[in-house]
């Protein structure tokens, strides 16, 4: 009963649920470099730049102004990764990434799905939380995470929610002023 409660919340409230941990979604061991990352990437409404090495910075524009995250790279089971975190680490998202030439797409664990599985024993973690603002967090720790990662490395298809795709910049090595450092 006690898993079913999250999941009646999310039918009820009838929306996407995006996929938040308070932990990181990674460990040491599987973090990695990852410099084909690096630079500015576009896709119309958004622009992301990210600079750094094992661990990136990113600053991504949009209308609304800039965001400041911290973001780790990190490799299982053949599969890239990164950990998107909130300037306060407050809470961590993930992506899976799949870079190709020129295209970076990245896609988000879906929320629903994860959800749902949580709540028929299909998926061992801790079912989420709500947190201060009513919004459910996923509270399993990073190496339940991992743990998750590797055994869902192409079992389930439907794991797998909204991608977003970006382009890189070809002016790669160009900030323009308004978006540099303040």
């Amino acid at each position: 009963m006690k898993r079913l409660i999250p999941l009646l919340a999310i039918v009820l409230a009838g929306c996407h649920l995006e996929v938040k941990s308070r932990e990181p979604f990674y460990t040491d061991n599987v973090r990695t470099n990852a410099p084909q990352l690096l630079g500015e990437w576009w896709n119309g409404a958004t622009t992301w730049i990210f600079t750094g090495d094992r661990t990136l910075s990113l600053r991504s524009y949009e209308a609304k102004g800039f965001h400041d995250q911290v973001v780790v790279p990190f490799q299982i089971a053949g599969r890239t990764f990164i950990d998107l975190a909130a300037a306060d680490k407050s809470y961590h998202t993930l992506y899976c990434v799949d870079l190709t030439g020129r295209e970076l797409k990245l896609t988000t664990l879906d929320g629903d799905w994860l959800t749902n599985a949580i709540a028929t024993g299909q998926v061992n973690l801790p079912a989420p939380r709500s947190d201060s603002q009513s919004n459910l967090m996923f509270v399993a720790s990073s190496a339940q995470w991992v743990a998750f990662l590797k055994s869902q490395n192409g079992q389930s298809p439907d794991a797998y929610g909204d991608s977003t795709t970006y382009q890189k910049s070809p002016n790669a090595n160009f900030i323009p002023a308004r978006r540099q450092q303040p």
